[in-house]
Parts: C-alpha cells; sequence; structure tokens
C-alpha cells in the first residue's frame, strides 16, 4: 500500500496528504525515504537520494530539491513562491539508477 510494497521509494505521510488551508508561504511537508534493497548497506555510493517537490507535474514550478545521504522521516518547510492559490503539490524521489518514484 502506497508504495511500501517496493523494496525503495518515498512515502508522503497522511498529515501532508490531506486538503488544508495555510496561512503564510510555507508548507510543512512530511515524508520517508526507505530502502529494503538486500545488501545496500554495504553499498554507500548508492544511498543518495534525491527528493524534489513540485507545485504541480512542470519541472518548471520545482520549489524544493535536496539530497539526502539516509533514509528517514523527515520533515521540510517548502516555500511557494507563486503567492496566494490552490496548489497540488508533487514529491518524487530519484535514486541512482535513474528511476523516479
Amino acid at each position: 500500500a502506497h508504495g511500501f510494497s517496493s523494496t525503495q521509494g518515498i512515502f508522503v505521510h497522511p498529515m501532508s496528504r490531506v486538503w488544508r488551508d495555510i496561512l503564510g508561504v510555507y508548507v510543512p511537508i512530511t515524508f520517508e525515504i526507505f530502502d529494503r534493497r538486500p545488501n545496500i548497506a554495504n553499498e554507500p555510493n548508492r544511498q543518495v537520494y534525491e527528493v524534489e517537490v513540485r507545485a504541480g507535474m512542470s519541472a518548471k514550478r520545482t520549489i524544493f530539491y535536496q539530497s539526502y545521504n539516509t533514509t528517514g522521516i523527515y520533515t521540510e518547510r517548502v516555500q511557494i513562491p507563486f503567492g496566494p492559490g490552490y496548489f497540488s503539490i508533487t514529491v518524487s524521489l530519484h535514486t541512482t539508477h535513474g528511476i523516479v518514484y
């Protein structure tokens, strides 16, 4: 369910997936990076997880980009630079193999 049948990926936590009104320009997003590939602990060069957050799907609307070296739960405050409005936020994970989750 929600990507956990995969050996690696990203999962946006339920508190960040609900419809809500936010006052201000920063949106808190909580997500979990997981990696259950066999023998991954012995391959530190493969433990690079690039997370990208977009306002919608367009690459021109990237609002956050961060590279992580460990799995775990993260909460990031993401700035919405486009002014007030309704936004669908897309969170994706890019792996060292070029796979996008």
